[in-house]
């Protein structure tokens, strides 16, 4: 008894002996594939679009939820990348919605990375600001009774120790 072809030979040997070289049908398990990376898709830009709203509002606080969703979103198209760029390349006609689906994706992303990297840059502004008044109003060292400055507190033990 031989062992049972890959899908991939399968898929190939129909394309091989197909008069026209057109490709392959899509079997059952490649019609599934498509939809649940098209459901992924839809998922996404929805996702993508409350979370550039949220960054646009200035509405940190709801990013946080939104994230754990968004990595397992990501998580699932990775999964399906393999089988469906394939499908995608040949049978794209098959899935006319996608050629609208995947740019739109595009946008959103790459919408998503400019609005993450001003909310970065701000954040990190604030923090240096908040970082300068402190230093500006803290005591920072030690002051006589006049309000003048002492010098490093530990600097006199030291050179203490050195000339023992």
């Amino acid at each position: 008894m031989g062992a049972k072809e890959s899908r991939f030979r399968q898929r190939l040997m129909k394309q091989l002996h197909q008069e026209n070289n057109m490709a392959a049908d899509l079997d059952e398990r490649d019609q599934s594939a498509m939809t649940k990376f098209e459901t992924a898709v839809d998922e996404l830009t929805a996702l993508l679009e409350e979370e550039n709203a949220a960054l646009e509002a200035g509405e940190i606080d709801k990013l946080e939820p939104l994230f754990d969703r968004k990595s397992e979103i990501y998580n699932r198209l990775e999964i399906y990348e393999p089988v469906v760029e394939p499908i995608l390349e040949s049978h794209i006609d098959d899935f006319p919605q996608m050629r609208t689906k995947l740019p739109e994706l595009r946008e959103l992303v790459d919408a998503n990375g400019i609005l993450i990297e001003r909310i970065t840059a701000a954040t990190s502004a604030v923090a240096r600001e908040v970082k300068r008044i402190r230093n500006r109003h803290s005591l920072d060292g030690m002051y006589e009774k006049t309000g003048r400055k002492l010098g490093d507190p530990t600097s006199g033990r030291r050179s203490f120790d050195e000339k023992l």
